[in-house]
């Protein structure tokens, strides 16, 4: 596992550096695998898979950072441009505009019929954008709900089994003075390592279980995700399609959830203390 682990970390550098466009799909290739296992694993096993995806999670913050930094110079610079196209007029101006106005007849029916148009686009992708948002969190609370329960009763758990064995050994140390006591040491602590084991085996297997499907609701939001930017730039930002600078913002910010995730892979692998 350990040459597998460095070899998958030259080449995520190389693409790294390689790659100058993010987007979702570029992230979805820089994901290591969750592990097979993620139990009785050495320090020197897990310690260069977690780098990994801590250098992976800080590019993916520096990516979202600058993305939404460069939503907001657009934001701030479209606002600045409506302001000037709103500035107020000279009197002269004003006089001549009334004038105008005075012999002109009612707005043209096109005109208003193009607005009641546009409305109707606006609201009908607001719906949309509802619904989205609506099934996005629901695949999601899915997969959170059942990491939570699956947290809850690995602690019932620990504080069941583990804690009270962790307990009698410490109230043990430092007064081991014949054979029997040694003995009796040995297999508490024998007994303590047999039900780490137990514990991370068990939960273990379920947390991966569980990433895996996390993965697989992503994968299933990206489109949606997509979609979303689509909608919010003809929306909010009255553009044909997201800014390239900020395109996939969403995706990758799901993508960096997961990642976040799959480096608490081991908490379950309790170090032995005794």
């Amino acid at each position: 596992m350990k040459r597998f682990l460095m070899i998958w970390i030259a080449l995520f550098f190389t693409a790294s550096f390689a790659w100058a466009q993010t987007s979702p799909d570029f992230y979805l290739t820089q994901i290591p695998p969750a592990p097979k296992s993620a139990c009785n694993l050495k320090a020197d096993e897990k310690t260069p898979y977690l780098q990994t995806l801590r250098i992976l999670k800080d590019r993916m913050d520096r990516d979202i950072l600058q993305k939404k930094e460069d939503l907001q110079v657009h934001v701030d610079a479209s606002r600045d441009k409506a302001l000037a196209g709103t500035a107020p007029r000279s009197a002269m101006e004003k006089v001549t505009a009334k004038g105008a106005g005075a012999s002109e007849a009612k707005p043209a029916d096109p005109k208003a019929r193009e607005a009641a148009g546009q409305t109707k686009i606006r609201h009908e992708l607001q719906v949309e954008q509802k619904a989205l948002l609506e099934r996005i969190n629901a695949r999601k609370a899915t997969v959170l709900n059942k990491l939570k329960l699956l947290d809850q009763n690995a602690a019932a758990a620990k504080a069941k089994e583990l804690d009270p064995l962790q307990r009698q050994i410490s109230s043990m140390s430092g007064v081991v003075t014949s054979k029997e006591q040694t003995e009796r040491m040995d297999k508490l602590a024998q007994k303590l390592k047999d039900a780490q084991k137990l514990y991370c085996e068990t939960y273990s297997s379920q947390y991966l279980a569980l990433l895996a499907e996390y993965l697989s609701v992503v994968k299933e939001s990206l489109p949606d995700y997509k979609r979303l930017e689509e909608i919010i730039a003809k929306t909010q930002l009255g553009l044909d399609k997201p800014l390239d600078s900020n395109a996939g913002l969403m995706g990758i910010e799901a993508l960096r959830d997961y990642v976040i995730l799959l480096g608490k892979v081991f908490k379950y692998d309790l170090p032995y203390e005794y």
